[in-house]
């Protein structure tokens, strides 16, 4: 199994930390004294790093630290505790999953640091790949390590840098379909999901995986959806603007724009993930999980959705370039920048708030299936065969462009 290069998320968060245990607080090394932490925390608490875990699984370390040299043989424990991670999803509004059993092992449990030294053998933490029944949940999933005091005296904890949340970026790896116009077959296609019932929303967020193949003409529009005297529109360019900057029409039908233009100009053959956000007053634009513009000049609007939710749905005439699109979502609430960032590449269809959600990922057919129960499926139109495209991975090794 390979080492994977982890990378920090969001860095670590640090937290003034009460004063527990003997005095052990959140400090620098030369000011503590015989307590023990992970080194892997830096002494900081609330610490967690992502580890992206691809087919081969992953492997990472968890290393005991002394802040001084000991004066004897101390035995410390290495414990998977889950109540760690229910604190650190309370305290930073995350809903991470356990790791299941099955898919970690830890190299060793016990491990002794040495009279006169400060730091024992590092562990090894051995994570497999996610198996397909856990990747299909939507779950986000962690393993909470923490060290503790097995045999010494004299060693007290520094609580909270002694813990250390994995948590597991599972590389994706689907097929998308193209819509817009596909040059390859040179055919126009567009999607529609048929709705019950009018839906009614003070708060939202749409939200997608969007990679187009150039922005040769102004209109080509990822999102449409309208009711009595609502519109919400998102396009790439408009007359006067890029035409590879995204532009959100909102509020009352033909009455104007949310913001005329992103501030992120788009390239082609590129992944992105693009979320709007509205609260009842600031309507955001997120690319990639980075805020890219806002503004409240919309505050108390009420959107209704009527008849139907199309998708690169502005005609052959004007969708003139191509567009590979996954996780198309509308939740009706609205989502934080921590969710949106977190969330690019799955989630629980069972989320509250989430009431649409097509992946994406059939592979063939022009039926674009809703993980939301009871929810609307996304018809291609017309009824003429798509192309699908392959090896499309969520950390943008694979598949980029049409080709």
């Amino acid at each position: 199994m390979k080492h994977i290069i982890i990378k920090h998320l969001l860095g670590s968060l640090s937290i003034s930390l009460l004063v527990l245990l003997s005095g052990c607080n959140d400090a620098e090394y030369s000011t503590l004294n015989n307590q023990l932490f992970l080194a892997e925390t830096g002494t900081s608490a609330n610490a967690f790093k992502k580890v992206t875990i691809d087919e081969e699984g992953a492997t990472v370390s968890a290393t005991a630290r002394v802040s001084n040299p000991v004066d004897q043989d101390v035995k410390v424990r290495f414990v998977v505790d889950a109540s760690i991670l229910e604190k650190f999803n309370t305290r930073n509004s995350t809903s991470y999953a356990p790791l299941p059993t099955s898919h970690y092992s830890l190299s060793e449990t016990e491990v002794v640091v040495k009279k006169g030294e400060s730091i024992a053998p590092a562990i090894n933490i051995a994570i497999e790949a996610l198996s397909k029944e856990l990747i299909d949940s939507g779950n986000q999933f962690a393993l909470p390590i923490k060290v503790e005091l097995a045999e010494g005296d004299n060693i007290c904890l520094l609580e909270g840098a002694n813990s250390i949340i994995y948590v597991v970026d599972q590389v994706i790896i689907s097929s998308v379909p193209v819509l817009g116009t596909d040059p390859a077959t040179r055919r126009y296609h567009s999607a529609a999901a048929a709705l019950k019932e009018d839906i009614t929303l003070r708060e939202w967020t749409v939200e997608m995986r969007v990679n187009m193949n150039g922005f040769r003409k102004n209109n080509q529009a990822l999102f449409g959806a309208w009711g009595p005297g609502s519109e919400l529109y998102i396009r790439f360019g408009d007359a006067g603007t890029p035409y590879n900057t995204l532009q959100v029409k909102f509020g009352l039908e033909g009455s104007g724009n949310a913001f005329s233009r992103s501030n992120t100009e788009f390239e082609p053959n590129k992944w992105y993930h693009v979320a709007v956000t509205y609260d009842g007053t600031n309507i955001t634009l997120y690319v990639d999980g980075v805020k890219d513009v806002d503004t409240d000049n919309l505050k108390g609007k009420t959107t209704v959705i009527s008849e139907k939710i199309q998708v690169a749905s502005s005609g052959s005439e004007w969708f003139v370039n191509s567009c590979m699109m996954q996780e198309l979502r509308v939740w009706n609430v609205c989502r934080t920048q921590q969710q949106v960032a977190n969330n690019a590449h799955t989630v629980n269809p069972k989320t509250e708030g989430l009431i649409m959600y097509w992946k994406m990922n059939e592979g063939e057919g022009n039926l674009l299936h809703n993980s939301v129960e009871g929810a609307p499926n996304l018809v291609v139109e017309p009824d003429t065969p798509i192309r699908w495209l392959d090896n499309v991975r969520s950390d943008g090794k694979g598949r980029t462009g049409l080709n």
